[in-house]
């Protein structure tokens, strides 16, 4: 609705809307795109993420293929129905990968490599856990974790093979040592006493910590 309203500003109809113009709007919804974008849209609202612009990207493209198989604006149609060749990525995410020999592409959807934000707290999550916690420590803990980026296992030193997933958890997986101090572990019924070395576990880095 949102882009029909903007081909009614523009004064454009499905049939003289170009491919040039569907890029200008993706602009101005917050794309990066070098081009003029004209007259502003959308005044006060926060630009389009990376995700909001792909799915914006793919219904345009859906909407504009569907009106070209009615015969209506049958260039554009062209210019939008792409493709690319398959790239390793795509081979590994798709059935019969290996045999694909072009794969299809958005030209208006957002280039450059995706990467995924680390997991972080959303806005104002920091100052409503700081008007909630009552002690000291959980202030602090709340701080660190927030200005330093540090994960809850890296911070409290616990390790995967401290969580147990089974009830009444009797730690028999560790081998027993005379000189080994005893550590608690967390299982579903509650904290447990264990005594024994930590298992190695079969990983690169030799040891593994929970997040």
């Amino acid at each position: 609705m949102d882009h029909l309203r903007w081909l009614e500003r523009e004064c454009l109809t499905f049939g003289t809307v170009q491919l040039r113009d569907l890029e200008r709007y993706m602009g101005i919804t917050g794309a990066e795109v070098r081009m003029p974008l004209g007259e502003p849209w959308r005044v006060g609202k926060r630009p389009y993420g990376r995700s909001a612009l792909s799915t914006a990207a793919a219904c345009l493209k859906g909407f504009y293929l569907h009106q070209a198989s009615r015969g209506v604006n049958g260039e554009l149609g062209k210019k939008l129905d792409a493709s690319r060749l398959p790239s390793q990525v795509d081979r590994r995410r798709s059935f019969l990968g290996h045999v694909k020999s072009s794969v299809p592409t958005n030209p208006l959807a957002p280039s450059g490599p995706h990467r995924r934000h680390p997991k972080m707290l959303p806005d104002g999550a920091r100052e409503k856990l700081l008007a909630t916690v009552n002690a000291a420590r959980d202030r602090l803990v709340v701080d660190w974790l927030a200005d330093g980026g540090l994960r809850i296992g890296e911070l409290c030193g616990l390790h995967l093979v401290d969580l147990h997933l089974c009830e009444n958890a009797a730690c028999v997986r560790t081998r027993p040592a005379a000189s080994a101090a005893p550590r608690t572990c967390m299982s579903v019924t509650g904290p447990t006493t264990r005594t024994g070395l930590r298992p190695r576990p079969n990983t690169p880095g030799g040891s593994s910590t929970a997040s």
